[in-house]
């Protein structure tokens, strides 16, 4: 399998000693969010141990979602026997994959509200210049507002042949005016990226 998701009963099952949670996170995730320090608890904290540079040290991947209010995705990688923070992106965390041992991606939502939600996925990989973001687009765009226009959603789907190559399908719905009611147009389109290590991105 070259592209899975973790849940977290994984986590904790086979991650034992990542999952205790070291102290020096607490004290990065609260100087992030000071604001909300006292939901800065176990229970809201996620962490995976993960090797994506085939190296003999492991990294560090942060998840901290604070009841709906908003999260964060951090990634530390093993920096001469210390962790350092690599990558950061802030906003609610829906899911985490890792793509053939070299690709990590994160799903993000970036905002909701009355009809209408974004969900962001962020590809993130170690290159010649360091960690990077080198891919993003859409995960889900629902935006519904029968009473004031009629709405769009669009609903991405990413995939991996090789470690180079990823294929993104979209399914667009037009003239949609809520998910139990039938959409007037649906149109479904693919784009494939190659991965340019000039660049050090997918294009």
């Amino acid at each position: 399998m070259y592209g899975y998701t973790y849940p977290q009963s994984y986590y904790k099952r086979n991650f034992q000693e990542a999952y205790t949670i070291p102290k020096w996170i607490y004290i990065s995730l609260k100087s992030k969010f000071p604001q909300y320090s006292e939901l800065i608890k176990s229970e809201n904290i996620t962490i995976m141990k993960m090797n994506l540079k085939h190296t003999r040290e492991f990294q560090l991947a942060v998840i901290l979602n604070l009841q709906g209010l908003t999260g964060i995705f951090i990634l530390y990688d093993n920096v001469n026997g210390i962790y350092e923070q690599v990558y950061e992106k802030r906003g609610l965390i829906t899911a985490v994959q890792i793509n053939w041992d070299t690709n990590l991606i994160i799903t993000v939502r970036l905002g909701g509200g009355t009809g209408y939600w974004i969900d962001q996925y962020y590809a993130i990989r170690f290159t010649s210049k360091g960690w990077k973001e080198v891919w993003s687009d859409y995960a889900q765009y629902v935006k519904v507002l029968p009473e004031i226009e009629s709405g769009v959603q669009i609903i991405g789907t990413v995939s991996f042949d090789t470690p180079d190559y990823l294929a993104y399908s979209i399914l667009k719905r037009t003239n949609f005016t809520g998910p139990s009611q039938a959409p007037v147009n649906t149109q479904c389109f693919f784009k494939f990226y190659r991965f340019n290590y000039a660049s050090n991105s997918f294009m």
